[in-house]
């Protein structure tokens, strides 16, 4: 992106922290905070990497923050966190900033906390990050004092110290655009997204061009894509998937499991991960403005369970949200999670409603098998319901990381209860994977920028003596001061096929690019549908047993539907 800017005739600055923030940054998240070993040479490899990054690409003006902090702002930073008190600590602000709100961001979010009170133990950490986010304050508020730039630019403007240096650039009349990955399991890396200000990522849904997209069926290239996302979404080995891969269990053992009797229809209740939503308030998100039918999801698991017990013609499974437990990307239990273990103890649970915890070793794709109604609390579960066929009930809340067209949003308890009727006996439809075929294209085409010819990921070598020359290459490259650091940029061509995308939001101080330049060409809707029927017996035969005859019906069933 900056090299795009670059060769547009724009002169790009990089900023780097020059080891500021070595105490305890985002890239030592998962480090002890006594492992002063481990962070130096986190340290180290970050700054080693910057260098790189310069000397790859050319760049002229690079500054450290480290280099525009004075004594004094290091002694006040320091004696800030020294003197913080726990029980206040949320109301200081400096010059209108609230730094020890915004310091709380990834922290929050690493340790799953569900409240302000910081536990004790964790108490020097957060410490730390607030001390990052102070420095940074003095040091970027001087920076962009002194060079007066046009915009700023940072990846995932919500980090703390992030969010902190974006906090200035609005005090200046400064505007500020954020970086991040895409959405593609597999193709994330070789996507980027750009927005301009705070949090605007989650507002993609609301685009006027979705509309269009909605309308236009795939080509093929676009059904391939998208059918690649959603394999490796099932294949569960992304760290942004929290559900376990499927264990192929065949429905009939699942309805026995849950005591689901022949006319029964079954209801799946999916949480979504609270602190998430609460992190992104105190970095001052304040999008998130519906009023569900339901005050909080304790309230929704209760009226569930009254539920049950006046409807036996259902099976309600309540799925707690497997990030509040420990998971293949982090090993932490939340503070929701616990409370909410503690909650189930005094709940009065008929005989029709199950809870399913992590501890049960069930596939979220498993448990769809049998599902007939998804009950989503703005879980991004609804999305991949919509790519089995599942029909999807919201709570009243807004839905902001997929398609709202993909779930029905109640107003009210009793319509609430009318639409799970509704649902039950409307069933699986195929037009439901075409929709979220269309959703998962907009993303991947429209709302992420294609950078696979600039950034070509470098699978490791099996063999060690390999893997090992390479790394020597790396160091001696290092050592000599030549380009070649990063082989997965090697090659690239002069100029990017999308820099004029990459560049647009920036340059012309726009919200995005979305619905800028043109759409590519439109597929034909009946090859379209042969193609996603095709992708989707495929798909689902992935998960199945060779025995579950129960499921490939229900399959085979739904394409009929088309």
């Amino acid at each position: 992106m900056a090299d795009s800017l670059r060769q547009a005739g724009h002169s790009v600055t990089v900023i780097t922290c020059g080891g500021l923030l070595h105490k305890h940054c985002l890239a030592m998240s998962h480090v002890e905070m006594n492992n002063w070993a481990r962070k130096r040479k986190i340290c180290a490899t970050c700054q080693r990497n910057s260098s790189a990054i310069v000397r790859e690409y050319g760049f002229s003006a690079i500054l450290k923050i480290d280099d525009y902090l004075n004594d004094e702002e290091r002694t006040l930073s320091r004696k800030a966190a020294q003197g913080l008190d726990r029980q206040s600590f949320l109301q200081y602000e400096v010059d209108t900033i609230p730094i020890a709100r915004f310091a709380l961001y990834e922290f929050w979010l690493n340790h799953k906390l569900s409240s302000a009170e910081i536990p004790e133990d964790l108490w020097l950490e957060y410490l730390a990050m607030f001390e990052n986010a102070l420095l940074v304050y003095y040091g970027m508020r001087r920076i962009l004092q002194q060079q007066k730039p046009d915009r700023l630019v940072t990846y995932n403007s919500l980090y703390s110290v992030n969010r902190v240096a974006s906090a200035i650039a609005d005090q200046m009349s400064i505007s500020h655009f954020a970086l991040h990955a895409g959405r593609h399991h597999k193709r994330r890396l070789q996507q980027m997204t750009i927005y301009k200000g705070i949090g605007a990522a989650v507002l993609v849904n609301r685009q006027p061009v979705l509309e269009q997209y909605r309308s236009s069926p795939c080509s093929a290239e676009q059904v391939d894509m998208v059918s690649e996302h959603v394999r490796e979404l099932l294949q569960a080995t992304s760290p942004w998937v929290y559900s376990i891969r499927s264990n192929k269990r065949l429905s009939s053992d699942l309805l026995q499991r849950f005591g689901v009797q022949d006319g029964q229809k079954v209801l799946l209740a999916v949480m979504r991960s609270n602190d998430e939503r609460l992190a992104a308030s105190f970095a001052g998100i304040g999008y998130y403005e519906a009023t569900p039918i339901f005050e909080d999801q304790y309230a929704w698991l209760s009226w569930l369970a009254d539920f049950a017990k006046g409807h036996p013609e259902y099976v309600i499974i309540f799925r707690v949200h497997p990030r509040e437990f420990p998971n293949k990307r982090e090993q932490v239990t939340s503070q929701n999670a616990l409370r909410f273990l503690k909650f189930l103890e005094g709940l009065d649970k008929p005989t029709n409603l199950h809870i399913n915890l992590p501890e049960d070793n069930l596939s979220l794709h498993d448990l769809f098998k049998i599902t007939d109604v998804l009950l989503n609390n703005t879980s991004t579960a609804g999305l991949e319901g919509a790519l089995f066929g599942i029909p999807a009930l919201g709570v009243g809340d807004e839905v902001f990381a997929f398609d709202t067209a993909l779930q029905d949003e109640p107003v009210s308890v009793d319509d609430y209860v009318a639409k799970i009727a509704n649902a039950a006996i409307e069933g699986w439809r195929f037009s439901r994977v075409v929709a979220a075929y269309r959703w998962l294209n907009y993303l991947n085409t429209e709302t992420s920028i294609d950078i696979s010819d600039g950034y070509r990921p470098i699978r490791p070598s099996p063999q060690r003596s390999i893997r090992a020359l390479h790394r020597l290459g790396r160091e001696v490259r290092r050592i000599l001061g030549i380009k070649g650091y990063f082989p997965e940029v090697k090659n690239r061509p002069g100029m990017l096929r999308n820099s004029a995308k990459l560049t647009y939001a920036i340059v012309h101080d726009k919200e995005s690019h979305i619905g800028v330049f043109p759409m590519h060409p439109p597929g034909d809707a009946v090859s379209e549908w042969k193609m996603i029927a095709y992708a989707y017996r495929s798909i689902m035969n992935s998960i199945c047993d060779a025995q579950d005859d129960r499921f490939r019906l229900r399959i085979e069933e739904t394409i009929s539907k088309a």
